[in-house]
């Protein structure tokens, strides 16, 4: 059952980031976009906004049955009704799965009739998102260390999906006329914030999960947990390279500029992929600490 839980983790975390990010960066990427511009990404978002909605509903129900065949005898559990009831009604993994369910039907709702990245959606995605820190590694924890651990995550979970929904949201505002060099400017001091969130908490997580930094070698987890450290830094690194020396030569040379920062924001996200297919393995292997 591993594989399909990687699937449902995976397809559920890249959903979830993205329908919460890009609503909660659409607002501020977009400000300074000429007017037409700006109807063009929104109207995009929108199309984004409902397919992220409907993906996480149905990468959530992947999740339960995995979570399900893991705890019974593999697949002839994992879609018995009576045995998938007990784990939503006897575990705590199916009382948070019964709340985003009902979150996600809503936002399935407010992305087919409601207003356009509105302060509602990011909301209740956000919350959404969040309740996947009560099914972690740190749900597992008692007193102070759950408190920190839980926050942390929670936190590692908010600033991962501004980072990779605003990085959908920028990726469209460059694909209209004039909207680049706003955009990447507005994009790069966000950045900067969710980065500086994301590594911190990543520094606490790891704590809780790792313990001694020998067992980034020593152990399967370990080595994991580094190949994503090197890819959030390389991450980093085309980010700084679009806000240091792409984006202050974009007016001089829009068509040249303009791909190469569309090339290297495609690269990122690429990026950003690999990044949560690991957290996705993550959820089959148990922590060395």
């Amino acid at each position: 059952m591993d594989t399909l839980l990687v699937v449902g983790r995976f397809c559920h975390y890249l959903a979830a980031m993205i329908l919460f990010g890009s609503s909660a960066t659409a607002g501020y990427l977009t400000w300074s976009l000429p007017l037409a511009s700006r109807e063009q990404v929104m109207s995009r978002l929108q199309t984004v906004h409902r397919a992220a909605a409907l993906s996480a509903m149905a990468s959530a129900m992947v999740w339960l049955f995995a979570v399900a065949g893991g705890m019974g005898e593999g697949w002839v559990d994992a879609f018995d009704p009576v045995f998938v009831g007990k784990v939503l009604s006897n575990t705590s993994f199916g009382v948070v799965w019964l709340w985003r369910l009902v979150a996600g039907v809503t936002l399935v709702l407010l992305t087919i009739v409601g207003r356009r990245g509105g302060t509602l959606l990011a909301l209740l995605s956000g919350l959404s998102l969040l309740s996947i820190a009560l099914t972690g590694h740190a749900a597992m924890e008692d007193g102070t260390r759950a408190l920190v651990y839980g926050s942390s995550d929670g936190i590692h979970l908010l600033a991962g999906a501004i980072w990779i929904g605003g990085l959908v949201t920028l990726a469209l505002a460059l694909s209209t006329p004039e909207g680049g060099g706003a955009a990447i400017r507005r994009f790069s001091l966000l950045g900067y914030w969710a980065v500086l969130a994301v590594m911190l908490s990543g520094v606490v997580n790891a704590w809780f999960l790792v313990g001694s930094p020998q067992y980034l070698i020593t152990t399967t987890y370990g080595r994991l947990l580094a190949i994503k450290l090197i890819l959030v830094a390389s991450m980093v690194g085309v980010a700084m390279l679009n806000r240091f020396r792409f984006a202050p030569r974009l007016a001089r040379d829009p068509d040249r500029i303009g791909h190469l920062l569309r090339t290297t924001v495609r690269i990122e996200l690429v990026l950003a992929l690999l990044v949560l297919l690991l957290v996705a393995v993550f959820g089959t292997l148990a922590p060395p600490a």
